[in-house]
């Protein structure tokens, strides 16, 4: 065989899915449960059932039953940090904005947004 390295080693596991996927995973899964406890906290617990989420793209996840939304960041990536960022100049109403701050995921920095739609 010309090149050996493409051989299969045995006794191997089959390999992980890329590292961003599995950031992606994480923080989509977080966005939900955090949505959901919130709703089941503060507007209705039949809310949190209505959850969905989905990758909005590589650094950014969102989870939502409208008219409340959560979007996660991941702060590592620059475009992540660059869309965070600009969250800081977005001018909802008083009331709307639940959650604006930054935390940790698995030993990621991550940035949360959570608010109501207008």
């Amino acid at each position: 065989m010309p090149f050996p390295w493409f051989r299969k080693r045995k006794g191997r596991q089959p390999p992980e899915p890329p590292f961003g996927q599995n950031v992606q995973q994480s923080m989509l899964s977080h966005a939900e449960e955090r949505l959901a406890a919130w709703l089941r906290t503060n507007i209705d617990a039949s809310w949190a059932s209505m959850v969905n989420s989905y990758v909005v793209e590589e650094s950014r996840v969102c989870a939502e039953a409208l008219p409340y939304r959560i979007y996660l960041y991941d702060l590592e990536d620059p475009l992540g940090q660059l869309g965070y960022e600009a969250l800081q100049r977005r001018r909802d109403a008083p009331g709307d904005v639940f959650e604006h701050k930054q935390g940790s995921l698995g030993g990621k920095r991550v940035g949360i947004f959570m608010y109501r739609v207008r």
